[in-house]
């Protein structure tokens, strides 16, 4: 069973370098960082703090609802230039 680097390893490969430029608005750098979603986190909360949309975190990560995200949770969040 793959652990969790494995299973982000291939998510990030499963989307191309243009998917997530497009995304993100031309922000990403090619670099990802793994989040632990904190009791008080929201998207939009953590897309203002790292400069991304709600839109990207959402495809990034698989998140079908709001629900999704909860204290405990990690997130694929990619960092901007």
């Amino acid at each position: 069973m793959p652990g969790l680097f494995e299973k982000a390893k291939e998510k990030v490969e499963a989307l191309s370098d243009d998917d997530l430029k497009k995304a993100s608005g031309g922000a990403y750098t090619g670099s990802l960082f793994l989040y632990t979603v904190q009791k008080a986190d929201n998207l939009s909360m953590l897309a203002h703090r790292y400069g991304t949309t709600v839109g990207t975190l959402m495809e990034l990560n698989d998140i079908k609802t709001a629900a999704d995200v909860h204290e405990g949770v990690r997130l694929l969040i990619p960092l901007r230039g």
